[in-house]
């Protein structure tokens, strides 16, 4: 009776050591966002408060604004994000984060915008437009999704199961 103690004890210990974060990556991973504006637009100021407004909620967010009505090169610079997501320029402000464009402002599009921030942040792998495609989002159609891994609490209710049926096994003969 006592090795069977044992063995579940060990089993229990062994299971909620393996619902830490095994990823390698940290929980605090850097998301780079790219925002292109213009001076004096309306959308524009809009998105740039928002993004002033939840800077502190993520210490994480690293956003790299670009004026492009007065600097050519930062115009150029949007020509060529959009020319490397193969989409064509729409307006300001255009949004760049992990290889997708986001494309004007409205509170739908801040809620989609802060959702991928959060999975950035939360899963990683996040890329700096280091992909040559992009997917696009504009102001009212994208839909918020979400991917979320759900692996460890499956491992979880797996091991409680186990840890059930080892317990009638091995106590109520």
């Amino acid at each position: 009776m006592f090795k069977a103690r044992t063995i579940i004890i060990c089993m229990l210990l062994s299971l909620l050591l393996s619902c830490t974060n095994t990823s390698g990556q940290p929980d605090n991973n850097t998301v780079n966002i790219y925002m292109f504006y213009g001076q004096g637009c309306a959308h524009c100021t809009k998105m740039l408060t928002f993004f002033d407004s939840i800077k502190d909620k993520y210490p994480q967010m690293n956003v790299t604004k670009k004026e492009i009505y007065f600097d050519k090169d930062n115009a150029k610079l949007l020509e060529e994000f959009c020319r490397k997501c193969n989409t064509t320029l729409e307006g300001v402000p255009t949004v760049f984060i992990d290889g997708k464009s986001y494309v004007g402002f409205s509170n739908v599009l801040a809620q989609i915008i802060e959702t991928k921030i959060k999975d950035c942040i939360e899963y990683g792998g996040c890329s700096d437009l280091g992909n040559d495609s992009c997917e696009q989002h504009s102001t009212d159609s994208s839909p918020l999704t979400h991917e979320k891994d759900y692996s460890t609490i499956g491992w979880l209710f797996i091991g409680v199961v186990v840890l059930i049926l080892l317990y009638y096994l091995l106590f109520n003969k």
